[in-house]
């Protein structure tokens, strides 16, 4: 009964069109589509106009590789000279879409071995038959066709083998968009057509253009909330989507495709953009990577200086520095506090993305903090996508900063991307003075289950953060969770006193009030296939209330 009640708490919320009865028909279409696609060759068009000072022509990315040829996708060390490497007989399903991507062909310090990964892009030709691998699921067929692409650009390739493959899962993307999953992965699906419409040049690569643009121009009205932020509320997929729009404004430039071309808006869109990388700034710590909400993890997006210095280079779009700036970010539900001591970046919004909730976590009211430009709280991230219990886990309201109710998670996080009721935030009370800024809102996460609402209150102030929590029934068995970024050491003070540590030197004094706490072993996962121990304060709020007082050593 109770899986019953999680189905249909998960299936109210969905588009009946799009992804229950187009979910059956992406699946039926599949073997009709493969049977009749067309493998025909279609003659590149040779109109894109390179800007010659460029050494390269879209975001750099860094690899990760310890030796030539061994490259690190997602903390797995990768042959990619392996004659095998596209034999994606491995069950870890992430890692095989990853390969079959080819990120790594576009790589800074690799994408000038073009005979290497000529080579490689037919290998995977002739052993990946259409519809027959993972390699040909339409998201990383969309990202396939978008690198590849790119090589050819940087590199000056003519190759038919690669300009006839391109066109045939070009074909094949347009049959297969991704209706039912909705998400960034629509954007990647457009985004993919674009790229395929623009470079071939015959009536069939138009109507890709024009169906990618089409989606496009939808998807983004939908996705990018009016405070630039991503629907899914994720830093790591909202710059991967970001990216996303900045190489269409770049292609664009590059093919001179007019100010406005049917429902885009070029202007329109190098706004949205503005927005984007502002919220972007907004969301990222002092060392340079991004907090740690929903589903995000360290080295799959590009970091916000490569994004902000991308769009400057490439369509001349560029946040300026902005210091101590309070942003609520109040479409997507965010909220950035700064001072000189202190970045609390907090979330005190809803599920935005209520069709499509499988990178989001039931994180109500959870924070990170950075103290003197140091991450000191972190929520604990993720490593897997993998249906398991440390996927459970890691989308948990235990995993995050956040008071967690009888073990029990505020929003109903199911399976590895499935979600039920979440809970209900009520409109922020922000106030700010001279001494200090105060944000307090309550949340109904567990009202129906217990009929308990949770209050959180962050006030801080120039040298100092206060947090209170509140319930309105003491009879539950209530924590706080506040983990600490592994370089962070703590030193035990007194009874109700502890302090932080950085490399020796101290941070912070925290005092704890009507509460009780002990520290634990605990661990961080900052990306894919890793983990870092670090600690956790596990705190036991007493009459149903607690004080978290965090003085800065400034």
């Amino acid at each position: 009964m109770r899986k019953l009640i999680l189905y249909f708490n998960s299936i109210k919320y969905l588009n009946i069109k799009r992804q229950i009865f187009g979910r059956v028909l992406f699946i039926l279409k599949a073997q009709l589509v493969k049977f009749f696609i067309k493998k025909n060759y279609l003659q590149p068009n040779n109109k894109a106009s390179f800007h010659k000072k460029d050494n390269y022509h879209f975001i750099k990315k860094k690899p990760l590789y310890k030796e030539f040829g061994k490259v690190n996708i997602i903390n797995n060390e990768v042959d990619i000279l392996n004659k095998n490497l596209f034999n994606t007989t491995s069950k870890n399903k992430l890692l095989n879409y990853h390969i079959h991507y080819f990120d790594y062909i576009n790589y800074d310090d690799l994408i000038h071995n073009r005979e290497l990964f000529t080579s490689l892009i037919e290998s995977w030709i002739k052993k990946n038959k259409i519809a027959e691998t993972t390699g040909w699921d339409s998201y990383p067929t969309s990202l396939r066709i978008v690198n590849w692409i790119k090589f050819i650009f940087q590199n000056k390739i003519e190759n038919e083998i690669i300009f006839k493959s391109l066109a045939v899962q070009s074909r094949w993307l347009s049959k297969r968009i991704e209706f039912h999953l909705e998400g960034n992965h629509l954007i990647s699906n457009a985004k993919a057509l674009i790229f395929s419409g623009l470079f071939f040049s015959n009536q069939e690569s138009f109507k890709w253009l024009e169906k990618g643009i089409a989606l496009l121009s939808y998807e983004i009205r939908k996705q990018i909330l009016d405070d630039g932020g991503h629907y899914e509320r994720s830093p790591m997929y909202h710059a991967i989507v970001l990216e996303d729009l900045i190489d269409l404004i770049y292609l664009f430039e590059l093919y001179k495709v007019k100010e406005k071309i049917r429902n885009i808006n070029v202007k329109e869109m190098k706004e949205k953009i503005l927005l984007m990388l502002t919220w972007l700034k907004n969301m990222t710590h002092p060392d340079g990577y991004y907090s740690f909400f929903n589903d995000t993890a360290l080295y799959i997006s590009p970091k916000f200086k490569d994004l902000n210095e991308y769009a400057s280079r490439a369509i001349g779009v560029v946040v300026k520095k902005n210091n101590y700036k309070n942003v609520n970010m109040e479409n997507s539900g965010f909220i950035s506090m700064k001072n000189a001591c202190f970045l609390l970046l907090a979330d005190i919004g809803e599920i935005t993305s209520r069709s499509q909730p499988g990178h989001s976590h039931a994180g109500t009211f959870s924070f990170e903090l950075s103290i003197n430009e140091r991450r000191v709280f972190v929520n604990s991230g993720i490593s897997t996508y993998e249906n398991s219990l440390l996927r459970m886990f890691q989308r948990s309201t235990q995993a995050h900063n956040t008071l967690c109710l009888n073990n029990d998670n505020s929003s109903e996080i199911w399976h590895s991307f499935r979600m039920g009721n979440s809970a209900k935030v009520s409109k922020p009370e922000i106030s700010y003075n001279k001494e200090n800024i105060k944000v307090k809102c309550s949340h109904t996460g567990y009202q129906n289950k217990y009929g308990v609402i949770h209050t959180r209150t962050w006030n801080l102030y120039k040298n100092k953060l206060v947090i209170n929590d509140e319930t309105n029934q003491s009879e539950f068995n209530s924590v706080i969770n506040l983990y600490i970024h592994p370089e962070i050491e703590i030193k035990n003070f007194i009874e109700d006193k502890v302090i932080l540590l950085w490399d020796n030197k101290e941070l912070a004094i925290m005092n704890f009030k009507y509460c009780k706490f002990e520290i634990l072993d605990s661990f961080w996962y900052p990306s894919i296939n890793k983990k870092i121990a670090n600690k956790n304060f596990k705190i036991k709020p007493l009459n149903n209330k607690s004080e978290i007082i965090i003085d800065c050593n400034d």
